[in-house]
């Protein structure tokens, strides 16, 4: 990471709620439920007044499909990145945030690369992951400028 000061906001957004895995359909192919399109919807016109530069997803179809649709009342574009679909995308992430100083973009993830890369980048306790769930269509909201990387904000009481 740059050691620019100016601060860039990620919104790491877990995807809206997806089809039952099953064995005709692999994870990588399940698409939203109707509940999980509304999810989306109601993430995007809660980030209407974030200014949100870009909205990055990964290729699994849940995440584009909930990424579209937040780019779509936010007026943000999206662009379908590898590897944000992995476990740990911290490395990934920091390039995000030297990209895109001063402003806030959006990463929709799986709850997996969720609950593994926030705690390694921000200092969160061991354990808290496991006890704060993130719902569906829902933010972690972190800063990141030169002196390191913040937690602002996660879903649901603290």
């Amino acid at each position: 990471m740059s050691d620019l000061q100016c601060a860039a906001t990620l919104l790491l957004a877990r995807h809206g709620e997806a089809e039952h895995e099953s064995d005709r359909l692999p994870d990588a192919r399940r698409g939203l439920t109707a509940a999980g399109r509304e999810q989306a919807r109601a993430l995007g016109r809660s980030l209407a007044g974030a200014r949100v530069a870009v909205v990055y997803t990964s290729p699994l179809s849940q995440a584009v499909e909930t990424a579209e649709l937040v780019a779509a009342q936010t007026g943000a574009g999206v662009v379908v990145r590898e590897g944000l679909e992995e476990q740990s995308v911290g490395g990934l992430l920091s390039e995000l945030a030297d990209l895109h100083r001063g402003e806030t973009v959006v990463t929709v993830l799986d709850i997996g690369a969720i609950r593994t890369t926030v705690p390694a980048l921000t200092g969160l306790p061991d354990g808290f992951v496991s006890t704060h769930p993130v719902p569906h269509a829902s933010v972690v909201e972190i800063v990141v400028d030169g002196d390191g990387w913040v937690l602002r904000d996660w879903p649901g009481p603290g």
